[in-house]
């Protein structure tokens, strides 16, 4: 797995990164990378927009030689504040790959709010940003919510598709229908969260947070890069998982309360890096009552 970030991830993310050291070979890359190894076969990218120019193109022409990617973007990042984070060149390496998240929107949702102190001595209010995901809120066929239970995220985005494109796309993860997208600027000035929860409730439409993207794709950088002469174009076929959030990385959103983070994490990773012919494995959706065989023995007995 390489792993290429954008935001220091070593003391936020400690236990994530330890359980990925784990389970995989992983091989940190340099923010400023000009071409991802050609042994590297899944990259998890985090935050790119706190990357340079040049670690974009990387990016691009890896993921059209046929690179798997799990990659984490998001509005508002708690956990690079202090990021620069103004790379407005991953607006088009999205278009390119078919979807698009307004980077100035956050995700706020009635239902799923968890509960949050706004400060020392105040009362516990719902924050409508910070989301506890339960299991109706996640795919049941996709192998990335296997074994999950709740998956928290805080200050998400939202993924849509761009018009006219060829991508198939799957929600692993998203909002309930009472959620809505806020200026992201209004809700760090915001005095009172009650006004925006009230907002939500009438929305009434899902919200992804998560999805896995497969189809053609064209380059975001069709003459090249710095006069360097074009290369990948386009790819009949590239598979990724985008996730509008990066604070569900997050060592202090996955203590906060028992939650499923970390193995959405490694699920997806794994399943990007197996074989085809493993990756390609669904889990099994039970359609029956799991008691169907009592009800068969009793009306045996009976006869």
């Amino acid at each position: 797995i390489g792993l290429l970030s954008g935001l220091p991830l070593d003391q936020p993310a400690g236990e994530l990164l330890e359980q990925m050291r784990e389970q995989f070979n992983v091989v940190e890359l340099a923010s400023d990378i000009v071409q991802v190894p050609p042994s590297i076969s899944t990259l998890m990218v985090v935050q790119p927009r706190a990357l340079p120019q040049r670690a974009l193109y990387a990016i691009d022409q890896s993921v059209l030689r046929g690179t798997k990617l799990m990659i984490f973007i998001d509005p508002v990042s708690e956990i690079g504040a202090d990021a620069v984070s103004a790379n407005t060149l991953l607006e088009g390496l999205l278009t390119a790959w078919g979807i698009q998240m307004p980077a100035d929107k956050l995700l706020v949702d009635n239902l799923y709010a968890l509960s949050a102190t706004p400060g020392p001595g105040m009362p516990t209010v719902l924050h409508p940003a910070r989301l506890e995901l339960p299991r109706q809120a996640m795919t049941a066929t996709d192998i990335s919510a296997w074994r999950l239970g709740a998956v928290t995220v805080s200050s998400s985005g939202a993924l849509s598709l761009t018009t006219k494109n060829r991508m198939r796309f799957t929600p692993l993860l998203q909002s309930s229908r009472q959620s809505a997208l806020l200026d992201a600027k209004r809700f760090a000035s915001a005095t009172s969260f009650d006004s925006l929860i009230d907002e939500t409730a009438t929305s009434g439409q899902h919200h992804v947070i998560a999805a896995r993207l497969e189809g053609p794709a064209y380059s975001a950088f069709p003459d090249g890069l710095k006069g360097q002469p074009p290369s990948l174009q386009r790819a009949e076929q590239i598979q990724m998982v985008v996730v509008a959030d990066t604070d569900l990385l997050a060592d202090a959103v996955s203590n906060a309360r028992p939650n499923s983070n970390v193995q959405f994490v490694l699920n997806t990773l794994d399943n990007l890096a197996a074989p085809e012919a493993l990756r390609r494995i669904r889990p099994r959706v039970v359609t029956q009552p799991l008691h169907r065989l009592d009800l068969m023995r009793d009306a045996a007995a009976k006869r």
